[in-house]
């Protein structure tokens, strides 16, 4: 199956060369945050007096129980989530979906700071914590969230919740291969904490959403639904990351997948997120296309750039037909991957990693051959402004009689169409997601997402409007528009007909006056309260 988690397939060498076309791979992969069971558990019934400690030493433990063992007592200091989270409708924008409940897992990280995963607390409206063996909750607010990098940090203002709380402490090191690790959480509806045993199993790189790629852990140890947050324990107790995310598929067991302790650290910095270098290159083998840009012949190094997004700071520094040959000392293979680290022979990983260890406006070291000549080149990192975002803020929309016109999301496509949307949305929407390029910073894919009735269809050609819902617009009034900025204005300052025009060549026309008379009845039968909502930097809604 195709999955945003390619890793899990064995399917690394393939990833890296779909991810420099714009195309990411998807298996089902699911976020941990409902609640059902974990099989394989050690579940902690008795609460230890606060401040114990882990004996290093113990002649009757066997080494295969170390990481249980030392999970057992940092346990008593992990904490269960209870949130009430509230989400945008971005398929209904001027509405919001129905109110759920959920579960989820932190850990103390000192400085009164608990540490969880952000799908864990996203549109959260409460959020109460309750410590391990006790049965009060305490409310808690959402200090920082990172939605690419999918960490949050959690505080609690009463003093109560943090007497005797002990903070877990990270491995900075990344684990070894088949190094035992042991998952700490509370999945399911149980109150008692649950910890599952395994193997790190592979070191890669993965989109933790469509933003950008980051540095993943692929563990066999059980990850189910409530585990999300949890942090994931080597032998000593130490954390090597937190839990987020399990691969769901008939043909496979037991993957789970861990966000490591470099991407924390880079987390808890807070310089502005993960850099973004802002181009797509193609791997670079052929000798004959590497000879016809006169590259050495003993050159075994590089991939060429085949598109620099235009957005990004790169795009006054890359040219298409660069060949990128090192990044920061680090020599780039023609597949496009680097080492991961020094000591892990063997271990190779997408180039990106070089970037996603920095932040924006870090300046990275390029050195590239450009028009038969090596040149050294000074790239400012950017932050990933996807052409169709999957975190997108705040739903935004805009009426035109009965006319709604969105913005192109992947909550959008995922509300509309369903977790699967890749393979059943539109094939334009789903290129527009997989290799759509932006031409301006503000630039936006604009949908018809309803014609909206009442009191009547709003004019004679109400079903072959309804034709065109889901449509993306092209033009209007023969002007292109890249966002609903743009089109909100050019409906101020229009005439009696409004065009709008979409890329399959269907038009719509409306009468101005008729579009406004139709457009308060809509408001009035669908219990609309605003004509339009658009981002804070955009036209006043």
């Amino acid at each position: 199956g195709h999955g945003r988690l390619c890793s899990a397939l064995g399917l690394s060498a393939v990833a890296a060369v779909a991810v420099c076309r714009g195309v990411r791979l998807r298996t089902k992969a699911r976020l941990c945050s409902t609640s059902v069971r974990a099989p394989r558990s050690a579940c902690l019934l008795p609460r230890p007096a606060r401040g114990a400690i882990l004996e290093e030493e113990d002649a009757d433990m066997e080494e295969e129980e170390l990481p249980l063992d030392a999970a057992r007592f940092v346990g008593n200091n992990v904490i269960k989530l209870f949130v009430t989270s509230c989400s945008a409708s971005y398929v209904r924008p001027w509405s919001t979906r129905s109110q759920s409940f959920g579960t989820g897992t932190a850990f103390p990280i000192g400085e009164r700071r608990l540490l969880t995963n952000a799908h864990v607390v996203k549109d959260a409206t409460v959020v109460r914590v309750q410590r391990c063996g006790e049965f009060r909750k305490y409310a808690a607010r959402v200090e920082r969230f990172s939605q690419s990098q999918d960490l949050a940090l959690l505080t609690v203002d009463s003093d109560d919740f943090w007497v005797d709380l002990e903070e877990v402490k990270f491995n900075d090191s990344l684990p070894a291969l088949q190094e035992e690790v042991a998952v700490v959480g509370y999945p399911g509806d149980s109150d008692n904490i649950c910890i599952t045993q395994g193997v790190v199993s592979r070191v890669d790189m993965s989109f933790y959403t469509n933003d950008v790629q980051l540095l993943v852990l692929q563990i066999d140890a059980a990850i189910n639904a409530g585990n999300s947050g949890g942090p994931v324990l080597d032998e000593s107790g130490r954390c090597v990351g937190v839990a987020f995310e399990k691969m769901t598929s008939e043909e496979i067991d037991n993957v789970g997948y861990v966000i490591p302790t470099e991407v924390v650290r880079s987390f808890l910095d807070d310089k502005g997120g993960v850099g973004y270098a802002g181009f797509q290159y193609q791997p670079f083998e052929s000798s004959a296309a590497r000879a016809s840009l006169g590259l050495p012949a003993g050159e075994k190094r590089g991939v060429r750039v085949r598109y620099v997004d235009a957005s990004a700071p790169s795009h006054a520094t890359l040219h298409v037909d660069d060949v990128i040959l090192r990044i920061d000392g680090v020599d780039i293979g023609y597949d496009g991957t680097v080492p991961l680290a020094a000591g892990r022979s063997g271990e190779r990983v997408h180039l990106s990693y070089l970037m996603s260890r920095r932040h924006p406006k870090d300046v990275c070291k390029f050195e590239a051959w450009r028009d038969g000549k090596g040149l050294s080149l000074d790239l400012t990192l950017g932050t990933s402004c996807p052409l169709v975002p999957c975190s997108p803020g705040p739903a935004e929309y805009l009426l035109v009689g009965g006319l709604v016109f969105v913005p192109l999301t992947e909550p959008y496509l995922e509300g509309q169409y369903g977790k699967d949307f890749y393979r059943d949305a539109p094939s334009l929407m789903v290129y527009m997601v997989e290799e759509g390029r932006r031409s301006s910073i503000d630039e936006q894919v604009l949908v018809l997402g309803h014609a909206l009735c009442a009191d009547g269809d709003f004019d004679d050609a109400a079903e072959e409007v309804q034709g065109t819902v889901h449509s993306i617009l092209k033009s209007f009034n023969g002007v292109p528009v890249r966002n609903l900025r743009e089109l909100a204005a050019a409906l101020a300052g229009a005439g009696r007909w409004l065009r709008f025009e979409f890329r399959h060549g269907e038009v719509i026309v409306l009468d101005s006056e008729a579009a406004e008379k139709h457009r308060r009845q809509v408001m009035e039968v669908h219990r609309i309260q605003h004509p339009m909502c658009l981002r804070k930097d955009d036209v006043a809604a």
